[in-house]
């Protein structure tokens, strides 16, 4: 993460933003997870956290000295049950079992699962760059900032995890992730395929086949919001779209994280260009 002026700056940004929108906190685990990383270590994250809160009392200060109580209750309404006619994700399910407690729980527990299987990830795949095997969280001691691939990424994936489980999607939801979709899958997507081996041809099929492959995804993801009103087809159609997309981003390779690292899908994509001008 960028360090100093440039740092508190975001972090500041970070807080505004979510005064604005709760949406922004499916991201704070990827946040977190680079801050813990980065040069701020313990108690520069708790730093960061702590500026994040005071500029949410700022914000929220004359509420907060109006009526604190409501306020604060309408700003976290966890037990709230959200209308079946709206919602884009699920309308696949009956109406009783989409607003029951046993559906909002299942999916936190997915969802929380899901963020500690990509974290494993993440940090052993930074174990492996650093060639540090014995630290949980990797610091940075040597002021080298992370690669913006790398930062983009790991926000981008850890929001679209929120977006996979969320208790429910509205139209204007999608506003939230579907700018992120090119970018991860043409990371993810281009990492695997530099692995693969094989003739000219073979690796031509790969390659069209993986464009392909990453072009659907995003056209169907794109058809599932633009039918209204939604149907249990266009639900189950963008869910099994969300579910491919998070196994293709699972199985990839993890970004560069240093600061002039290569994307992968750039890099290796030069690699597979020169392995067919060989043969």
């Amino acid at each position: 993460m960028a360090t100093g002026l440039t740092g508190r700056i975001g972090i500041v940004g970070l807080g505004g933003t979510r005064g604005v929108k709760m949406n922004v906190l499916l991201s704070a685990p990827g946040l977190l997870l680079l801050l813990l990383q980065g040069q701020r270590g313990i108690a520069g994250t708790i730093s960061c956290l702590a500026t994040c809160a005071a500029v949410q009392l700022i914000i929220g200060a004359p509420f907060l000295l109006q009526n604190p109580t409501e306020y604060l209750s309408r700003a976290f309404q966890f037990s709230r049950v959200f209308l079946f006619k709206w919602t884009v994700n699920w309308k696949f399910l009956p109406e009783d079992m989409f607003v029951s407690p046993a559906l909002s729980v299942s999916l936190l527990l997915l969802h929380l699962s899901t963020l500690i299987l990509f974290a494993s990830k993440w940090i052993s795949a930074t174990r492996l760059q650093t060639k540090n095997a014995s630290a949980l969280f990797v610091r940075v001691k040597d002021n080298r900032p992370f690669s913006p691939s790398y930062i983009a990424y790991t926000l981008f994936v850890s929001n679209f995890i929120g977006i996979v489980f969320a208790r429910t999607l509205h139209y204007q939801f999608y506003v939230w992730y579907f700018h992120s979709l090119p970018l991860m899958l043409y990371i993810a997507s281009s990492s695997s395929l530099s692995q693969k081996s094989g003739t000219n041809d073979g690796l031509i099929l790969a390659s069209v086949a993986d464009v392909a492959c990453r072009m659907t995804l995003t056209v169907v993801v794109e058809v599932a919001f633009n039918i209204f009103p939604a149907t249990p087809s266009s639900s189950a159609m963008l869910q099994v779209a969300h579910l491919c997309i998070l196994l293709i981003l699972y199985q990839a390779p993890v970004p560069d994280m240093w600061h002039g690292g290569n994307i992968p899908a750039i890099a290796e994509g030069k690699s597979i260009s020169n392995r067919l001008k060989k043969n």
